[in-house]
């Protein structure tokens, strides 16, 4: 048995103090209806037609099928498939998952109600900012770490926004 610390200390997460990481934004979730990837995946297709957007960042999604919804798994899938920037990868092992944590400049936590938020918690760990609900538990971590910015999931406007004012100004402490 070992013990492993997840981001116990607070810190301030930039570009620069993250190193060189490529344009990957990162979300760990399994795949089912509160985790809200319907408004993740429409507020990526958006920053498509947007022109500020620089269209080589790249959408990675990880995380198991949910047995309760199988269409939304489905949507996923399709939208990869139609959308050649968003990558998902289903179940990966804890290298593999390391290793797009370490490639990634962003991780979006879109989920609508949690009892702790884990992908929050190794993405600070990874030294990765996060943007994440402004409600519940999101509120609760973001009130206790820096690195975590809250904006309103239900919105695919205020996603949107989350992400592009990132890519704009990721050198932005947060």
């Amino acid at each position: 048995i070992e013990t492993v610390h997840l981001g116990a200390q607070a810190r301030s997460i930039s570009r620069a103090k993250q190193g060189s990481r490529d344009k990957v934004i990162l979300c760990v979730s399994t795949i089912e209806p509160r985790k809200n990837h319907h408004t993740l995946l429409e507020a990526y297709n958006e920053l498509a037609t947007d022109e500020a957007w620089e269209s080589d960042w790249e959408l990675h999604l990880v995380g198991n099928r949910y047995a309760g919804s199988p269409d939304l798994a489905d949507m996923v899938e399709e939208s990869s498939r139609k959308n050649k920037s968003i990558i998902y990868h289903g179940v990966v092992s804890d290298e593999e998952l390391d290793l797009l944590y370490k490639r990634a400049s962003l991780t979006v936590y879109p989920s609508l109600v949690e009892g702790y938020g884990l992908p929050i918690m190794e993405s600070l760990s990874h030294g990765v900012p996060v943007l994440a609900h402004n409600e519940g538990v999101m509120l609760e971590l973001a009130e206790m770490h820096r690195g975590i910015t809250c904006i309103d999931m239900r919105s695919c406007t205020a996603l949107k926004e989350g992400i592009l004012n990132f890519v704009k100004s990721p050198e932005q402490d947060r």
